[in-house]
């Protein structure tokens, strides 16, 4: 029997506890991100069927690693409130760094990426309503779009504002069903010999650049690690299973479809950003529009777990405090954190290798390895030899996969820069 280890307290969890359906609908919010835009460019990487596959694949093990670490949070015995206290009661101390290490890297990964889609999105707006006069400014609407983050980011609670998530899902949603509408339209009015010329260009499956698909296929399951937190606020916790499950498989299913028909209809000339090959129209520059606002209001509220574990940090609490001023070291640090993220984005040359690189380290990591080795710490001591051969082998492939995808996609984003 393991030792309990308060990590929790139920008076101060989740007071509003969510019904079922308000679990889906935040479970289906927590996966559906940015990266969705960027996988029908990877299926140009791994080809139609590798990517169907991969998708499909990297769906299964992300439901089994998930209820991994629901019943390894279960078997604690503690009060588990977050993938955070799920590493302290397993490994003390050294557990929650490392989680809360790799989900820093994460959200700022994120975080940077909203900017650089912000960018390049206002960037494309401006430059065909302008008619081509206004071009290449992307990297300052990067900085403005810094410098209207930077004081938002300084408030403490924003918990009244987590209505804006919404506003974001709401802009994929209309954004995904332009994308499809256009991606239809597109291949039903394709000439035959348009039709076989995009063709010729599709692969089937695609070895070589298989890599650079992998931690972007990852990154679609980016809310795995906050659905310790979902069970948590969840007024039947037991239905977690079938949520999480009704969640994954109709976000893995979208993904399959827009990422499989976008392909398709735009063969190699698929864009890193599937937004970008839009036509410019009304409709098309309003969803443009919505979901870049949407996701830069989400930014504060993806930015509240980095600044709240740097904040946590030994380091940042080491630091003085101005006498006369003692919400400097505060103020400084959020900014410079914000600025940290607008600099990484104004000199990432592509999106989706980035994504891809993001996907492939902390992605990894936090969705596919460490809920495999809190599963085995947690249930060392009845865990039968064959579910823990099972269990390395899939601890092999997750750690071999997402290596081997994070230093190709690192290459390649070096090579791009030079």
């Amino acid at each position: 029997m393991m030792e309990e280890v308060l990590v929790g307290d139920k008076e101060k969890g989740y007071k509003n506890k969510a019904s079922t359906c308000q679990t889906i609908l935040n479970t289906f919010k927590l996966f559906l991100g940015i990266s969705i835009l960027a996988s029908p460019h990877a299926f140009m990487n791994s080809g139609i069927v590798g990517g169907i596959i991969g998708i499909s694949l990297a769906t299964c093990l992300s439901i089994g690693t998930v209820l991994m670490q629901s019943d390894a949070a279960e078997k604690t015995g503690s009060i588990i409130n977050s993938y955070s206290d799920l590493g302290y009661a397993l490994y003390r101390g050294r557990g929650k760094l490392i989680v809360d290490t790799f989900i820093l890297f994460a959200q700022l990964g994120i975080c940077t990426a909203y900017l650089i889609f912000n960018g390049r999105q206002i960037e494309q707006i401006v430059c065909l309503e302008t008619q081509g006069e206004i071009c290449g400014h992307k990297n300052v609407y990067i900085f403005l779009a810094t410098l209207i983050l930077s004081p938002i980011c300084w408030i403490k609670h924003l918990k009244n504002l987590s209505w804006i998530a919404f506003i974001a899902l709401a802009g994929m949603l209309m954004a995904l069903a332009v994308i499809l509408y256009y991606d239809i339209y597109y291949i039903t009015i394709e000439t035959v010999e348009e039709e076989e010329e995009i063709e010729a260009t599709i692969k089937i499956f695609d070895i070589v650049h298989y890599p650079l698909f992998f931690g972007i296929a990852v990154l679609n399951f980016e809310g795995n690690p906050a659905t310790l937190n979902v069970q948590a606020s969840m007024k039947n916790p037991r239905r977690f299973s079938f949520v999480f499950f009704l969640s994954a498989i109709s976000v893995s299913t979208l993904v399959i479809i827009v990422s499989s028909l976008s392909y398709i209809a735009y063969g190699d000339e698929v864009e890193d950003l599937i937004t970008l090959n839009l036509p410019h129209n009304d409709l098309t520059t309003i969803v443009r529009l919505v979901y870049s606002f949407g996701l830069l209001a989400s930014f504060p509220l993806q930015m509240f777990p980095c600044l709240d574990i740097v904040e946590g940090f030994r380091c940042y609490k080491s630091l003085p405090n101005l006498p006369n001023f003692p919400v400097a070291k505060f103020l400084v640090t959020r900014t410079c954190i914000v600025i940290f993220c607008g600099i990484i984005a104004a000199s990432i040359p592509q999106f989706g290798l980035f994504l891809d690189f993001i996907g492939a380290f902390s992605g990894t990591v936090l969705c596919f390895i460490l809920p495999i080795v809190f599963y085995n710490k947690a249930f060392a001591d009845e865990i039968t030899r064959s579910r823990l051969v099972f269990n390395y082998f899939l601890l092999s492939i997750g750690t071999l996969l997402g290596g081997i995808s994070a230093v190709v996609s690192f290459i390649e984003i070096i090579s791009a820069l030079v």
